[in-house]
């Protein structure tokens, strides 16, 4: 279970080809060009609410921990683990959105 405080949205650029010259060097073939795709993930485990983070852009998801998790997210195996659930996550689970003034302090403020 999760809260958002935003929706997340995807923007997928399109894709261009570029015609190569011929040097009279041999045969140089060009494919097509893919557009360049970067992300960013950030996470933050506060211990006040027992709650991690996991901020894009302006986006921002909280979610619940068990208790298995709030002891693993202390190692750096648990905390990867976590991380790569709560991404996969974005995509499979259901949210709510919320506004930050009705977030806890340590929340709004991580």
């Amino acid at each position: 279970v999760f809260v958002a405080v935003q929706a997340a949205t995807t923007t997928m650029m399109p894709t261009t080809k570029h015609h190569g010259h011929n040097t009279g060097h041999g045969h140089h073939s060009h494919g097509t060009t893919e557009a360049t795709e970067k992300d960013a993930f950030k996470f933050v485990y506060e211990g006040h609410t027992h709650q991690m983070l996991l901020i894009n852009h302006h986006n921002c998801y909280i979610f619940q921990l068990s208790d298995t998790e709030r002891t693993a997210v202390h190692t750096d195996a648990g905390l990867r683990t976590l991380e790569l659930k709560l991404v996969n996550m974005l995509s499979t689970g259901t949210s709510t959105e919320v506004m930050v003034a009705d977030l806890p302090k340590q929340i709004a403020h991580a």
